[in-house]
């Protein structure tokens, strides 16, 4: 029966019971569908999810399978049979305690291989996250496409990893700077603050917006409606496209004094 019984989080409610109601009927085994979050499952002795082949996407993470249903004497089993050639994980790591870059590239390269031990499908497909408060923090945002490139081939040399995305959710760690970089430090915070300060001056935000109308000029007229479905919206663009410039520009600075 295709049914999302009594409703569940993340899914629309889909011809809505009670499984107690289906039970009442002394069916012996009910094989229910929808929803799926956990296949080859029992909700209870006699009513089972019957699971899906294959993961559609990220949401869908780990491996598939179908339910076997055997009928022996009376007795019924359910087992559950692996189907997906490929699955779908989401991963995050901890790069806190890499110090140098042949460290960072050990602890991603070690992680994957991890990944790939624990895939049960041939194939997997991976969202990474890097997590921690690493001494190489700002080197390692200034030079995003340079590690994605890297975690692609680290991913293709396991024979069994893709991979999806990965993402920086790391932050800078909170260490004195040296003497020997203070001078280079402080110029470094200097300017931080003055392109906080300049971002917001009616000169600025003015030019600012005429680069992006200029580019968004070149954009199909649907493309834009999306971006910019009012005027609260254009403002809001430039105003984040110049906080998230201006930390680019930290990002890459900083990298350089560390």
């Amino acid at each position: 029966m295709h049914t999302s019984l009594a409703g569940a989080a993340g899914h629309d409610v889909y011809a809505p019971c009670a499984l107690g109601d289906l039970l009442a009927m002394n069916f012996d085994y009910w094989a229910l569908g929808h929803v799926a979050q956990t296949t080859g499952t029992c909700r209870s002795p006699l009513g089972c999810d019957a699971g899906y082949a294959a993961g559609r996407d990220i949401g869908e993470a780990g491996p598939k399978s179908a339910s076997l249903l055997t009928i022996q004497d009376g007795a019924i089993r359910v087992d559950a049979v692996r189907t997906s050639e490929v699955e779908f994980a989401q991963s995050a790591v901890d790069v806190s305690d890499c110090e140098t870059e042949d460290e960072l590239r050990t602890t991603l390269r070690m992680h994957l291989q991890t990944i790939a031990q624990n895939c049960e499908s041939p194939a997997c497909i991976v969202r990474l996250t890097l997590t921690g408060v690493p001494a190489l923090h700002w080197q390692i945002l200034r030079d995003q496409d340079v590690w994605r490139a890297q975690i692609d081939d680290m991913a293709r040399d396991t024979d069994a990893l893709w991979i999806d995305k990965v993402v920086f959710d790391i932050a800078a760690p909170a260490t004195p700077v040296s003497d020997g970089h203070k001078s280079a430090a402080s110029a470094t915070v200097e300017l931080g603050q003055t392109m906080e300060k300049v971002q917001f001056e009616q000169g600025f935000m003015h030019a600012a917006r005429g680069e992006i109308d200029a580019i968004l000029g070149d954009m199909p007229a649907s493309v834009r409606a999306r971006l910019l479905p009012d005027e609260a919206s254009a403002e809001a663009l430039v105003t984040t496209s110049a906080s998230n410039g201006a930390a680019r520009v930290l990002a890459r600075m900083k990298g350089s004094v560390g």
